[in-house]
């Protein structure tokens, strides 16, 4: 689980315990960006520029509430990009700002072999199944999304959605480097998408 940053995080080792013992589920997600910590004071393990955000499988029953996609009002917008972009904060980068989305990719209004499905209908489709599976385990159990950084650590039930690579064959490598990596840590559940995402879709 790693050491916790006693000065950084005063609360974090009372929190991992009392979440132990407490037997809460966790799945590991990249949380939307959140500007100002001091909104959640009570939070020790919330860290700078991100949130853990905390959900139970009942948010979910008039459909999937998909938190990784969220776009707050304070991000930059294209034409007032701000100091925050060069930062590098979650999610938000300049080049996705200028760039449009089937930058790279296979363009959203293809159509598949079938020639009845745009692609745009079904670009997502796994991700959503991937995210019913873990609300169907979950339902009516309160689970949390913690941010992989976490001091908290992942207690052994946790599930990393991992980065994102260009679609080439070094990217995948570093993928399963990664996935190998968070298996070490005790991160049982891991994956990263490959969809040409970064510059390629070879």
């Amino acid at each position: 689980m790693g050491a916790v940053d006693q000065q950084s995080f005063p609360q974090a080792a009372d929190d991992r315990e009392w979440l132990r013992n407490s037997g809460k589920k966790f799945i590991l997600a990249q949380p939307p960006h959140v500007l100002d910590i001091d909104q959640f004071p009570d939070n020790s393990w919330i860290l700078r520029n991100r949130a853990v955000n905390s959900s139970t499988a009942e948010d979910y029953e008039t459909g999937l509430r998909l938190e990784t996609a969220v776009h707050y009002p304070s991000y930059p917008l294209i034409n007032e990009l701000s100091e925050l972009t060069n930062q590098r904060v979650p999610i938000v980068r300049e080049r996705s700002l200028l760039n449009g989305i089937t930058n790279n990719t296979i363009c959203l209004d293809a159509f598949h072999p079938t020639q009845q499905l745009e692609h745009v209908a079904v670009h997502n489709h796994y991700g959503i199944q991937h995210m019913k599976a873990f609300v169907d385990q979950a339902y009516g159990y309160p689970f949390l999304y913690l941010n992989r950084a976490s001091a908290l650590g992942n207690l052994g039930l946790a599930g990393d959605p991992g980065d994102d690579y260009t679609a080439n064959w070094a990217s995948m490598k570093m993928a399963l480097v990664q996935v190998m990596e968070m298996g070490l840590f005790g991160v049982a559940l891991s994956g990263s998408p490959i969809c040409g995402v970064y510059n390629s879709s070879t």
